[in-house]
């Protein structure tokens, strides 16, 4: 093994440097027939049980709490998806990729990085058969910190200090963990974060299982490197695990006005910890680094940091919130930004060479940018999906209500539901004591495939419009409705009705919004349609009548 050495020409400490184990020569895979290879070999799996073929996907192929995992991997919603995409097609969900790859080219966007599955897939007379060769476990949103470009989907502690919200229902339970058996033995990698990897029990529960059924799983766990104790040491030195420290930046000062609620010693104390253990085993150490506003000024001596420990960085544009994004910034400040680079070049460049491409890479991104007229930028940290209901609403993307054919419902196993019981929870949770009602048919094989056949006139008079307004449109256009009423969507979360219905819970500028959506089958179990159930009451502090 070569000891790398630091800039100043001395030895770097043995202990904390990763091994070099030696690779099997791999052929290099062949040209992708499709624009992402994502839905085919992989999941995500959320905190609030939604599963989405990568963690950029903003459309849920299913949700855990409704159906079986293996259904939903086998399921209608992901074949769509793999069909859409080998036809060079971006699907809803997948617009933000599409856009990448449009405005920067492909051989720069995220799906490049599962092009490495094709080889794999290749050896299948059909990959969408197959299980998935890799699970992104992100089971819990625990976590201890408060950073300021995350939200409470991904952290309890922001949830509920931050955006005063009660925690989150733990979905994962003894049923999905039974079923993850049959999918563990098949995968070629995970991965963990949340939240904290280290602080969701959840984690744990598949940790034992991996070690049980596949000790020899590469595991790449996300942290912020602020736990170690005995229990994280345990399972350290038992699988073949590896770690990508969420680093942000190097001087206390920055990462701490980063990572609210971190201690920036502590942290660098444990980084050589998880070093030596991934060492032990013989495992991949990186550092993955959020690229906004607060921190490109520390970019080139947080790649020069992790040249001398010899790990490589993992750049995350970070496109939201717009005060952390770079790309929402004008052309004017990103030259800045651009310049800012460019004269600490000399002093950086020379010294990277693990993390050379890097640096090359994301300077040249940030003058392509600073050089692009306003409506790429826009583009680029999608200004619309942001501000603009009914732009999110026709991009499919932040969408309260999924499609009905998005629910993958349309199966033998859909029943009839009564829907009494999550009609009389709403109407308790309500201000008025009342639900308002709006029903859908569902015309397979049809654009749109879930079109609005009644309105109740409650629901009518809630939101301002007549029955007739809404009569023939798509279910999801009841979104830019409510959105229109009582203006833009803060916060979605997923929430249980009568103890097995899925709803939706949503906080807006001027109110509180519950909406459950209850599948209607015919007799021989196929889906025919849908109920739509709306509960308002009005926001905390606002003192409005939500009618």
């Amino acid at each position: 093994m070569r000891l790398r050495r630091r800039r100043d020409g001395s030895a770097i400490a043995h202990d904390t440097v990763p091994v070099e184990v030696p690779q099997e020569e791999v052929p290099e895979p062949p040209v992708p027939t499709s624009a992402c290879l994502a839905p085919s070999s992989m999941i995500y799996l959320a905190p609030d049980g939604n599963v989405r073929v990568c963690c950029r996907s903003l459309a849920p192929i299913g949700n855990v709490v409704d159906r079986p995992l293996e259904e939903i991997w086998n399921g209608a919603v992901r074949r769509h998806m793999v069909d859409a995409l080998e036809a060079g097609m971006f699907p809803q969900g997948c617009e933000p990729c599409g856009v990448e790859v449009g405005v920067e080219g492909r051989e720069r966007s995220y799906p490049v990085r599962f092009d490495r599955f094709g080889p794999a897939l290749a050896l299948d007379d059909d990959p969408r058969g197959t299980w998935p060769l890799r699970i992104e476990f992100n089971l819990s949103n625990a976590c201890n910190l408060m950073c300021i470009q995350c939200d409470g989907t991904l952290s309890s502690s922001i949830r509920a200090h931050r955006e005063h919200l009660p925690a989150l229902p733990r979905v994962y339970g003894d049923a999905f963990f039974a079923e993850l058996e049959h999918f563990i033995p098949h995968l070629a990698e995970a991965q963990f974060a949340g939240g904290e990897p280290f602080l969701g029990r959840e984690n744990y529960r598949v940790w034992e299982m991996v070690e049980r059924l596949n000790p020899d799983l590469p595991c790449t766990v996300v942290t912020n490197a602020t736990q170690w104790n005995d229990r994280v040491e345990r399972v350290g030195t038992t699988l073949r695990m590896g770690y990508t420290f969420s680093l942000d930046a190097v001087t206390k000062a920055t990462y701490e006005l980063i990572r609210v609620g971190s201690d920036h010693d502590a942290v660098m104390a444990n980084v050589p910890r998880y070093m030596a253990m991934a060492e032990a085993k013989g495992a991949v150490v990186e550092v993955n680094f959020c690229f906004m506003r607060q921190n490109h000024h520390e970019f080139g001596d947080l790649l020069l940091w992790a040249e001398d420990l010899g790990v490589r960085v993992n750049v995350s544009v970070v496109r939201h919130p717009e005060h952390c994004s770079l790309a929402s910034l004008g052309s004017v400040e990103l030259q800045r930004v651009v310049d800012g680079l460019a004269a600490v070049e000399d002093r950086v460049l020379p010294h990277l060479e693990l993390n050379r491409t890097t640096w090359v890479e994301e300077c040249e991104r940030l003058r392509r940018w600073a050089e692009s007229p306003p409506d790429t930028l826009e583009q680029l940290w999608w200004s619309d999906v942001w501000s603009d209901p009914e732009a999110r609403r026709s991009r499919g993307l932040v969408s309260i209500l999924p499609s009905v054919s998005s629910l993958d419902l349309g199966v033998l196993d859909v029943k009839a539901r009564d829907g009494s019981a999550a009609e009389e929870e709403l109407s308790a949770w309500s201000a008025d004591g009342r639900t308002h009602l709006l029903t859908a048919d569902y015309v397979p094989d049809r654009d749109p495939d879930h079109v609005v056949v009644s309105v109740g006139n409650s629901l009518a008079e809630l939101l301002g419009c007549e029955p007739a307004d809404l009569v023939g449109r798509p279910v999801q256009d009841l979104q830019a409705e409510i959105e229109r009423q009582f203006g833009p969507v803060a916060v979605v979360d997923v929430i249980r009705l009568d103890g097995s219905s899925r709803g939706y819970s949503l906080r807006l500028r001027d109110a509180e919004v519950r909406v459950a959506m209850l599948p209607e089958g015919n007799e021989r179990g196929r889906l025919i349609g849908v109920t739509v159930l709306v509960a308002v009451r009005p926001a905390p502090g606002t003192g409005q009548d939500a009618r």
